[in-house]
């Protein structure tokens, strides 16, 4: 396990097949961890790509910050950890949060990405937290921090003690629901995260058109993010855009419907793959 010092934060970072000539960055969902690679499509591209995987701040090992959790900092956090490993380019794949952090890289750091993977990749403005106080009618920031840990217990059927989880497999049931769920109560009552999700504004369409990297788009036919999918394919030059079986969680829950279309986009030019 590696420990590297970004932004006054403590990253826990793992990394695959290090002497690769080519570097993928893999960005994580919100309250998972680097494991969500490496036991699915990491081992497959680190076939061939130097694989470079990090908690998120207040994430897994990393150090458990308050702050600095809109996608402007994260977006610094990957370009940091970049500079430290000496990585002057690479691909970058995220999930879901992820996922808007590779687009704000993207957006931001041009000149540091080569191709871009986005998975299941949510509208700003259509996050958990918008969707419950807007379903709730609620306005009070204070009391979404009091409720929203609670409500997701619910509807994700997790319990606290069995540490349960919908629809994974027996085997990954053990401990992950419960660990999500601390995860969540923490970045919800001891971090700014709702005040920075709530803050951030919606991609411009002028942004995404200005992005020169090729882009690939992978979602599920079931996905509610599936109106931001359809966004970002038209107003992202080079996209190639697959639907897959399943809905936002396809990714951890059929990982290999997935190897080919990824390793293919890195390894073709997007018009080729469109045309």
């Amino acid at each position: 396990m590696a420990i590297i010092t970004v932004n006054n934060v403590k990253f826990h970072v793992q990394e695959l097949n290090p002497s690769g000539s080519q570097t993928i960055v893999m960005v994580s969902g919100m309250v998972s961890t680097l494991a969500q690679w490496y036991f699915t499509l990491a081992p497959v591209l680190a076939k061939k790509y130097h694989v470079l995987m990090f908690d998120l701040r207040g994430h897994g090992k990393t150090e458990k910050v308050t702050y600095g959790y809109d996608l402007t900092t994260i977006a610094s956090d990957v370009i940091g950890l970049m500079d430290r490993k000496k990585i002057a380019r690479a691909h970058i794949l995220g999930y879901s949060f992820g996922a808007q952090t590779a687009l704000k890289c993207a957006i931001q750091f041009p000149e540091r990405f080569d191709k871009i993977v986005l998975i299941e990749c949510p509208s700003t403005q259509h996050t958990m937290i918008h969707r419950y106080m807007k379903e709730n009618k609620i306005t009070d920031i204070e009391k979404v921090k009091r409720e929203l840990p609670n409500d997701v217990l619910k509807r994700y059927n997790i319990e606290r003690e069995t540490a349960f989880v919908e629809g994974q497999t027996d085997k990954k049931r053990k401990f992950l629901g419960i660990s999500m769920f601390k995860t969540f109560e923490f970045l919800c009552q001891q971090t700014t995260l709702l005040e920075d999700l709530l803050s951030e504004d919606i991609f411009p369409e002028e942004d995404l058109e200005k992005i020169t990297s090729e882009v690939l788009l992978l979602f599920g036919k079931e996905s509610d993010c599936l109106k931001e999918a359809e966004r970002l394919h038209n107003h992202i030059e080079s996209t190639s855009y697959f639907l897959k079986n399943g809905g936002h969680w396809f990714i951890m829950e059929n990982p290999g419907d997935s190897f080919d279309n990824i390793l293919h986009f890195l390894q073709t030019p997007v018009r080729e793959l469109i045309n």
